[in-house]
């Protein structure tokens, strides 16, 4: 098993960042250039099942996944579904509290080893790219939602 891991400190408290989230159906387009949609089947809730399309090294995936771990201003655990869980079981995304905000980190988990790495280098180093580029975008929208609700008060 292979995991990937990206972390980034962001000016937002948990429950904003966590929020950001709970609203994935309207925020996962413009969270990423590449993102097409999502769409939450059973709402946000843990057992739900969900949808995503993205292109990730040129190419359109479309995936299914439940919320197998819901902690409310915390933690969002999913495991994905046929054929996708064949090569990425799942993964998560973690909002710990620090002292200017929430630390996120998005973590992926691949079936794969050494073998893997090798034959598809270049597919794990577009989604590591995908990844850090997410957090970043993530970090710049919430702290620009942030920047602009302080300045209206």
């Amino acid at each position: 098993m292979i995991t990937l891991k990206e972390s980034i400190e962001i000016a937002s408290s948990p429950k904003e960042v966590f929020d950001w989230f709970r609203n994935l159906d309207k925020n996962y387009p413009a969270w990423h250039p590449d993102h097409i949609k999502w769409t939450f089947e059973e709402g946000f809730r843990e057992g739900a099942h969900c949808r995503y399309e993205e292109r990730l090294h040129g190419d359109l995936h479309k995936a299914r996944a439940m919320l197998v771990r819901v902690e409310d201003d915390r933690l969002i655990e999913f495991r994905h579904f046929f054929p996708m869980s064949v090569v990425c079981p799942g993964g998560s995304f973690l909002i710990e509290r620090t002292a200017n905000g929430s630390l996120f980190t998005a973590t992926l988990t691949f079936r794969a080893g050494r073998l893997f790495s090798m034959l598809a280098g270049r597919r794990v180093e577009s989604v590591k790219r995908h990844m850090k580029e997410e957090s970043q975008n993530l970090k710049r929208t919430m702290e620009r939602t942030a920047s602009t609700i302080s300045s209206l008060v």
